[in-house]
């Protein structure tokens, strides 16, 4: 069974190497030229692009509360996909503490939030 698989796989490279040497570099070369601006949120965006998430999520309104957005909007300087993976560990943490809303105690009492950037 090894033998032909290995006879398949080579006819299958002879026939098709020159397209696949062809079409493998290509998602490489389009993640090394793609550059995304977009502009940061202030605090005000942040509570509102929270409580958006939180709606299409058809979460609790008060899942965040109003310390821990101004903990996240602070820590994450406005940065999308680092304000989506700082909620994601908070609601994590909050998992773990068996707690239902989300509160700066949450932050200051994780690990990965005191750690030193």
């Amino acid at each position: 069974m090894g033998g032909n698989w290995f006879k398949a796989s080579f006819a299958f490279k002879q026939r098709f190497g020159l397209l696949l040497n062809f079409l493998l570099p290509l998602p490489n070369r389009s993640r090394l030229t793609g550059i995304i601006k977009t502009q940061f949120m202030n605090e005000n965006e942040t509570r509102l692009f929270i409580e958006h998430r939180l709606k299409n999520a058809d979460a609790s309104p008060v899942l965040f509360d109003k310390d821990a957005v101004e903990i996240i909007a602070a820590f994450t300087r406005g940065n999308r996909r680092t304000l989506m993976n700082t909620a994601t560990m908070a609601l994590e943490e909050a998992y773990y503490l068996e707690e239902k809303t989300i509160s700066a105690s949450t932050f200051y009492n994780s690990e990965w939030f005191n750690e030193s950037e």
